[in-house]
């Protein structure tokens, strides 16, 4: 199936039309390792967050994005397979079905990895709705004594969000998949940031406020220029806990969280000749206790967005087939990694979310996938393509990054400081 007619046929160019110039191909090949291997485990979370292993076709393509074989994982969604001979790409296909039967396929395309590639996981997250979820712990919060002892006080975490407890209800239902719930209370007036770790598999639980004892410590608000939206986030093990949004507010509560990192959001609009598209820049850094972070830097989001608009104007416009090359080094030279995304509704595989992973600077082919995953039944009012691009705060090549990256477990990534000084970008064009 080809990124390049997929788009023709679906009208984005013309989304894209913008002033021209700029673009260049490039590519990027392995080496000559002894025995290339793949090896990953895939596995798909619903909306209900259940992770289930799923079984998964590989399919290995040569330079030019032909089949040269494909294979299926085990039933536990195991892969472990030498590179057939003139591997240069691989593509992994999961499907998975909701409860209301409603299919779902994602592929996962991996350029230039003739040198083999080993993955902890590929972890895909179906959206499909499951209309109605099951509670592993399911408790009530009675808050009848907090309300009484505290007035003009936030309580987050609670009811999926935060509730002004003057007028929250004496019981609030939580149903989790986690055992651990973690809550915090805030008052601005009184400078007042506490936070409470609970265990739901206690079916009613009385909140007091002596259970809000691990003080929050102040994270000063970053100047940047027309930030659009600054978090602080707590770590731990493989979740986020204790998000704080709270603008002049944030804070962390290192006494519960093993890591700590803020992150800033920037907006950008491009206007092209017939509409616009939107960069999304984030920024990020890890926090110590103190709450001290060191400057965050933004990716240039206008340069990236046109390079990202005249690279695609550049191969169209090109001799080149139904490649589709692009070099977004030359906005961003320390560049890591350019994920492809394309989303769409498709009447043979259902919703399809399909990431294709490269360098900055590379040449996606024509891919073929054989009878594994055709292109032929599309709905093209459906689509919706997005841009990422990575600069992370590591230095080993592409392959290694990618390895980092499906690291299971975000307290060991995010201590690593993987993302400590990175730098995200991200754009979406849709009809």
């Amino acid at each position: 199936m080809n990124i390049k007619r997929s788009l023709v046929s679906l009208s984005l160019l013309s989304v894209l039309s913008a002033c021209g110039g700029g673009g260049s191909s490039a590519t990027s090949s392995g080496g000559g390792a002894t025995s290339p291997k793949f090896s990953t485990v895939v596995s798909v979370t619903n909306s209900c967050g259940n992770v289930t292993s799923r079984s998964a076709d590989v399919v290995f393509h040569d330079k030019d994005g032909k089949t040269i074989r494909a294979i299926k994982s085990d039933d536990n969604g195991k892969i472990d397979a030498e590179l057939p001979k003139g591997t240069q790409h691989i593509s992994v296909i999961a499907t998975s079905t909701n409860k209301n039967n409603k299919l779902s396929t994602f592929v996962n395309t991996y350029l230039d990895v003739s040198e083999g590639l080993v993955l902890n996981q590929i972890s895909h997250k179906n959206n499909v709705s499951d209309q109605t979820c099951s509670c592993t712990y399911e408790a009530r919060l009675d808050t009848s004594e907090l309300k009484s002892a505290l007035t003009n006080y936030d309580l987050h975490g609670a009811d999926e969000g935060s509730v002004w407890l003057n007028s929250a209800d004496d019981f609030i239902n939580m149903c989790s998949s986690e055992q651990f719930a973690y809550l915090h209370l805030a008052n601005s007036a009184l400078d007042d940031y506490r936070a409470a770790k609970l265990d739901l598999s206690n079916e009613t639980i009385t909140l007091r406020d002596s259970d809000f004892s691990h003080e929050g410590v102040k994270v000063e608000q970053p100047y940047v220029a027309n930030q659009s939206f600054v978090s602080v986030n707590g770590v731990k093990g493989t979740k986020r806990i204790l998000r704080n949004y709270d603008g002049d507010n944030l804070h962390i509560f290192p006494s519960l969280t093993s890591e700590n990192t803020i992150t800033s959001q920037v907006n950008e609009t491009i206007d092209t000749n017939n509409g616009s598209i939107t960069s999304y820049a984030l920024a990020f850094r890890n926090v110590d206790e103190n709450g001290q972070y060191q400057l965050l830097k933004h990716l240039p989001g206008y340069d990236i967005g046109y390079e990202f608009i005249n690279s695609f104007l550049s191969s169209f416009s090109a001799q080149n087939g139904d490649e589709l090359s692009f070099n977004y080094s030359s906005a961003v030279p320390s560049a890591d990694l350019v994920i492809h995304e394309l989303a769409y509704y498709d009447n043979r595989h259902g919703n399809v979310n399909w990431e294709i992973h490269s360098e900055a600077s590379a040449t996606i082919p024509d891919l073929e996938f054989d009878t594994v995953f055709t292109g032929d039944q599309i709905d093209e009012s459906s689509l919706t393509m997005w841009f990422h691009l990575y600069d992370l705060n590591y230095s080993q090549s592409y392959v290694d990054i990618l390895n980092k990256l499906s690291e299971p477990n975000l307290e060991k990534t995010i201590s690593s400081g993987l993302y400590d000084g990175a730098a995200t970008i991200h754009i979406v064009v849709s009809q």
